[in-house]
């Protein structure tokens, strides 16, 4: 095959460069049809049956939506409570987040101290959870941060460590 150059193409080439573009799509390929596809395919389905689990799923057509808009009263609450929230807590949070970004952006004497001041939080709070965990994970616990392994099975509810 000649290419408008009058070169000849080379079809073999890019039939490789082909397999390697498919190589490299196909993990994200699989874990997308695996991930997204088949689950949003399997609600969609689901949503026209009487499932719950332990009994084969019953075809009960539009029931489902028809006593979910007209007889459950929580839905509307829930609709009401999710517009509320898109449009009030999630503007202010962008508003204040851009705010407290451009005032952290400001070249003044002074402001690399309260970048780190804002900072350091999710840097501590990371490492106290991991300190946590690891110490949990290796029954050392109650050892070494009884108070606050208490404190976290009293807001729990849950045994964490054993005793």
């Amino acid at each position: 095959m000649k290419t408008p150059s009058g070169r000849t193409g080379h079809s073999g080439q890019r039939g490789s460069n082909n397999l390697a573009g498919y190589l490299f799509i196909g993990p994200w390929l699989f874990g997308f049809i695996a991930l997204t596809v088949i689950p949003i395919a399997a609600s969609f389905i689901f949503s026209f049956t009487d499932y719950d689990i332990l009994s084969p799923p019953r075809w009960v057509g539009l029931r489902n939506f028809q006593k979910m808009f007209f007889q459950d009263p929580r839905y509307w609450k829930s609709v009401k409570a999710t517009v509320y929230y898109a449009l009030t807590a999630v503007p202010l949070r962008l508003i204040v987040a851009l705010a407290v970004a451009m005032l952290l952006n400001v070249k003044r004497r002074g402001v690399a101290f309260y970048r780190a001041l804002f900072y350091a939080p999710s840097v501590v709070g990371e490492a106290v959870h991991q300190s946590l965990s690891l110490a949990s994970a290796l029954g050392h616990g109650r050892k070494y941060v009884p108070s606050l392994v208490e404190a976290q099975e009293q807001l729990s509810g849950a045994k964490l460590v054993p005793r």
